[in-house]
């Protein structure tokens, strides 16, 4: 929010899909409602794909500042695993940055067909606004 350095994982480029908390929160409880729901998969997607770089520069634009990123790709992530499990952790998990993340939710689509997806720009809104005030991240 001040302008810093974003630590990122990469490579940046690779398109993904990320789903806005609340979002996911909604769509858990509305699977619960549903008996048909149980012992299935499910797949929750975001509203699109977007990489990592463009994600970045919503968030950073969002705050008017400057994109500024640190990208630590495989090799660095091992290195830092070092001196912290969680990121020891990341490297088993960094295909997930490297292949491109797309998931299907027809089937969710179907049986909820009122499923809320929040575009990134307007989730990034959101959490800076709830930062901004301490307050947990809502929709209005």
């Amino acid at each position: 929010m001040k302008g810093g350095t974003a630590n990122v994982i990469g490579p940046i480029d690779a398109p993904h899909e990320f789903i806005f908390v609340p979002d996911l929160a909604e769509t858990l409880i509305a699977l619960s409602e549903k008996e048909e729901a149980y012992g299935k998969a499910w797949n929750v997607a975001g509203p699109g794909l977007i990489t990592t770089r463009q994600f970045a520069e919503l968030v950073f634009g969002a705050v008017n500042q400057k994109p500024n990123l640190r990208v630590a790709g495989k090799f660095m992530l091992r290195i830092l695993g070092l001196f912290n499990p969680f990121l020891r952790e990341v490297v088993e998990m960094h295909y997930l940055w490297t292949t491109p993340v797309k998931l299907d939710d027809t089937s969710l689509r179907q049986l909820l067909p009122n499923l809320h997806k929040t575009r990134y720009a307007e989730g990034i809104r959101l959490t800076i606004d709830a930062m901004r005030t301490g307050a947990p991240t809502a929709k209005v």
